[in-house]
């Protein structure tokens, strides 16, 4: 599995697609990355939950990316990166 630095190369932020099925995964994976939540507090996979667009900026701060900011497709936009694929799935 890529690391965090490997995936956001210089991005400013980049934004997360996750499934329900993996967003322990996905979080466990911020977590072994050195992330923490937006407000600097510590990611704690088997207690925290996540949405299924998450983001993650240059500095590891993971937070929640509401639906709607996809859809209306904002300036500047991040990039999106499917879990799953980090995880070797279609």
């Amino acid at each position: 599995m890529k690391n965090l630095k490997e995936l956001i190369k210089n991005d400013e932020r980049v934004w997360f697609e996750i499934e329900d099925s993996h967003k322990k995964q996905f979080l466990l994976f911020a977590k072994d990355n050195n992330c923490t939540w937006m407000n600097g507090d510590e990611i704690l996979p088997t207690e925290n939950n996540c949405g299924n667009l998450m983001g993650i900026n240059s500095e590891n701060k993971l937070g929640f990316v509401a639906t709607y900011c996809r859809h209306i497709k904002p300036i500047n936009m991040p990039r999106i990166i499917k879990f799953s694929q980090i995880l070797g799935e279609k």
